[in-house]
């Protein structure tokens, strides 16, 4: 199953067959001025006029990357800075699998009275494990050190 992002700004708001299209379950509305929509299907059919999805939800969620970042400070880190797009890359990665909860993040989004903002909470809840990620990034290379000292061919540059 993949999600698609349907670009729907060049149709009047009250077109009847957008219309049907929600009311039938074969689209949402993405988006608070509902320029968009998500669909399950390859091609939408609009005015009897077959047409293709913008893009997948995966590829838009990168729309979302704003450069902005959260820092974490600790004992084991002095300064840790996690980006949005390690969460939009976690998000991407994981967008059809099941979350913690035992949702899938894509259906979770769908399904959502609210697409956009389901789809920013779910990139802040991407968060921790973007931590976790980097920390076992730590670890690995942490251990790699460890095993060049063993070795005798650790330098300090």
């Amino acid at each position: 199953m993949q999600i698609y992002v349907y670009n729907i700004s060049n149709y009047e708001e009250d077109n009847i067959a957008i219309k049907k299209l929600i009311e039938n379950g074969s689209a949402v509305f993405f988006g608070q001025d509902q320029t968009r929509l998500l669909s399950k299907d390859v091609f939408l059919s609009i005015d009897n006029i077959a047409i293709k999805p913008e893009c997948d939800l995966k590829e838009f969620i990168d729309y979302y990357n704003d450069g902005s970042h959260v820092t974490v400070t600790n004992d084991l880190f002095d300064i840790l800075e996690i980006g949005i797009e390690e969460s939009i890359s976690y998000l991407q990665e994981n967008l059809y699998s099941k979350d913690d909860s035992g949702f899938v993040y894509a259906e979770r989004i769908y399904n959502s009275d609210n697409p956009e903002e389901e789809t920013s909470k779910i990139l802040d809840e991407c968060v921790i494990p973007s931590i976790y990620n980097r920390i076992e990034k730590y670890k690995k290379k942490a251990e790699e050190i460890k095993q060049n000292i063993k070795d005798g061919i650790f330098e300090w540059k």
